[in-house]
């Protein structure tokens, strides 16, 4: 007589399919799946958003490098020459000399100009968020099965910027080294190796003497990179380019308008400055005088009077040629300067110490200074006859 198999208890079955999927009840398992599901939402928008935003980066306004000076135009070069290449490139220089431009100029040189552009700022985040938002997280169960996919995988097949990457720990910046020669990375707490291809465009706000000082790069991480490095000039030593740089800027702010040569004396204005914040601090002083102009012309004497302002709040009259100035843009500007020097003297209970320390100049200087321009206290103003 056959004897059948015991039946299995349904209950049984349901208790280690459960098990299986890391619950005990049937409301654990209805937890999971709607967290599931809400995770899978959150990540589609974001890698819709995501795309959506890099693809209009990548569509609009093809980035345009003035290269009038041959700083320029050894960068545009080099620029050119790595863009054909699929190597990582490390883009140094101060800040608001245009690094990011400068990626995107590659990337629009490159054969994937038709693909997605993405930046990451290392920057403005701490370390964990930096390790998830780079290399993403697996879903686990101490997260509630939240997957986070990172930059290095949202841009497979793309161009990626990782700007600041000398604000990264040097265990990160040690991964994203194995990355650079293996082509792999593996996610925050997970296990599985995951492949991305995607275009490396690196950058730090150093020069390469700071760099190899400081040691913000890890030595291996520098020693992979240094054969493919574009140093960035200041401003400062691309004064050439300023006409150009000017004329760029109309012609974002003001298209339809044909922009007339810069006169000599706001050539000589502009040039009497060294920019301490670079190209990114000329175009916000040419907004402000853009702002107060009367018409689409920004006149010198408004000019002027913005570039005094921008001296004043930003303190650094040491930043000034005033030789060049007096020579190049006549008297007008002496005035500007004697009554800069007076605000900060007026602002500080006419303290000569506290003023050159405001002013980053000696108290003998300053006494110099003074002499010179005439900015003495009213009550020491020698008497005319």
């Amino acid at each position: 007589m056959l004897q059948h198999s015991e039946t299995p208890n349904l209950h049984d079955l349901q208790t280690e399919r459960l098990k299986a999927l890391g619950a005990t009840t049937i409301e654990e398992l209805r937890k999971i799946i709607k967290s599931a599901r809400e995770t899978e939402n959150h990540e589609l928008k974001r890698r819709n958003t995501l795309f959506l935003s890099s693809l209009r980066a990548s569509c609009i306004d093809p980035v345009e490098i003035i290269q009038d000076s041959p700083l320029m135009q050894h960068v545009a070069g080099i620029a050119r020459r790595v863009a054909q290449s699929n190597e990582p490139v490390l883009i140094l220089g101060e800040k608001g000399t245009g690094k990011s431009k400068l990626a995107k100029y590659i990337f629009q040189m490159s054969d994937r100009k038709d693909r997605i552009f993405i930046e990451y700022n290392c920057d403005l985040t701490d370390e964990i968020q930096n390790a998830i938002g780079i290399f993403g997280r697996a879903a686990t169960s101490a997260n509630n099965y939240h997957r986070v996919y990172g930059v290095l995988e949202t841009a497979h097949h793309a161009t990626l910027v990782l700007k600041s990457i000398d604000a990264l720990s040097y265990l990160l910046q040690l991964q994203l080294l194995d990355y650079i020669q293996t082509g792999s990375f593996i996610n925050i707490e997970g296990k599985i190796p995951h492949t991305s291809f995607v275009r490396l465009h690196l950058t730090a706000s150093v020069t390469p003497e700071q760099l190899e000082e400081s040691g913000v790069l890890h030595r291996q991480l520098w020693n992979r990179l240094r054969d493919n490095v574009i140093v960035l000039p200041r401003l400062v030593e691309r004064m050439q380019d300023i006409p150009g740089l000017v004329a760029l800027f109309y012609r974002h702010r003001v298209p339809d308008r044909r922009v007339a040569r810069l006169s000599d004396e706001t050539a000589a204005l502009l040039e009497s400055y060294s920019w301490p914040g670079n190209v990114r601090e000329l175009f916000l002083v040419l907004d402000r005088a853009l702002m107060l102009s009367q018409d689409e012309e920004i006149k010198p004497d408004v000019l002027q009077r913005v570039l005094g302002e921008h001296i004043d709040r930003t303190k650094s009259v040491k930043d000034i040629h005033l030789e060049d100035i007096y020579t190049t843009a006549g008297t007008n500007l002496k005035e500007l300067k004697t009554e800069h020097i007076r605000s900060v003297l007026r602002s500080v209970g006419w303290d000569k110490k506290k003023a050159a320390e405001i002013l980053g100049v000696t108290t003998r200087t300053l006494t110099e200074k003074i002499k010179e321009f005439q900015a003495q206290h009213p009550e020491d103003m020698p008497e005319t006859h």
